[in-house]
């Protein structure tokens, strides 16, 4: 399965790439620019929440759960990219440090 999802993802990344190559420039540019300037703050949770979810058993479940919802915690209060990372990963590292 991950195979498939790995091709399909390379295929509609060249058919998107073959696209602008023979287009030209998209005449969406102007409509679609507010959007595009909000993908790298959208891409760092997918990555994170996909994180999260593939602990499935073990000890290491609630650590990454504890840690992530502390990370959501900080960066909804402070809104800040850098001290939700720091926070998140100085969570995650305190607590398999003390081995809880």
């Amino acid at each position: 399965m991950s195979g498939f999802v790995i091709i399909a993802s390379g295929l509609l990344t060249l058919a998107l790439r073959a696209g602008f190559l023979v287009g030209g420039r998209p005449r969406w540019e102007d409509q679609a620019a507010p959007y595009l300037r909000q993908m790298p703050a959208s891409v760092l949770p997918a990555l994170a929440l996909s994180v999260m979810l593939g602990a499935t058993t073990g000890p290491d479940v609630w650590a990454r759960w504890a840690a992530g919802l502390l990370s959501v915690g900080v960066a909804w209060r402070s809104r800040s990219l850098l001290a939700t990372m720091v926070v998140g990963m100085l969570s995650l590292w305190c607590i398999h440090r003390l081995g809880l």
